[in-house]
């Protein structure tokens, strides 16, 4: 399913009839649909699914995504899932499941008008790659990451580059095994 839908003109889709059972890579599905307003991933089968990488990658008129029904136990990279969703505003996907995910870089990247995060439910103990995580994201004043755990953290350079957070915690930031922190 590779690049399936990517950098097309579609306002609107309906995914009822797509049969994704199989299928362990849905990286770049939607990557550059920027006109794309709406999207319910409800009938998407994901239990298999391994890279999302790109997966919504530069959506430019979505302002809203809710991913609580995509099953991500199995994923093992998401590198900018959401990047370049420049209209975002709001995500929700407080019940997502990303313990065994080692490469979050760069996820919200240039998500230029979300305003509030919080990723107190990301499992993030696996992962290696957390570089540009948040990067550019100008809005965001509110992040919550109190159980966002780095244990295993090797890159993250580039996490927190060019916000303007009023303030944040970081109690479970676990650096020992990072080597890029630029």
């Amino acid at each position: 399913m590779y690049k399936l839908l990517s950098g097309n003109g579609l306002s609107s889709i309906d995914l009822s009839i797509f049969n994704t059972l199989s299928a362990t890579d849905i990286s770049h599905l939607f990557a550059i649909c920027k006109s794309l307003k709406k999207v319910s991933l409800n009938s998407i089968d994901t239990m298999k699914m391994k890279d999302t990488s790109y997966f919504f990658y530069s959506f430019n008129s979505l302002t809203r995504l809710n991913i609580n029904r995509i099953n991500t136990f199995f994923v093992i990279n998401m590198p900018r899932m959401f990047s370049n969703c420049i209209s975002l505003q709001e995500i929700e996907f407080n019940k997502i499941k990303t313990t065994n995910v080692h490469d979050m870089s760069f996820i919200l990247e240039n998500c230029q008008k979300l305003k509030h995060l919080n990723f107190d439910t990301i499992k993030s103990e696996n992962s290696r790659n957390l570089s540009g995580m948040f990067k550019d994201c100008i809005s965001l004043t509110t992040l919550y990451l109190l159980d966002f755990k780095t244990d295993n953290a090797v890159d993250m350079s580039y996490m927190f580059y060019n916000m303007n957070l009023r303030s944040f915690d970081l109690p479970k930031f676990i650096t020992n095994n990072v080597e890029i922190m630029a």
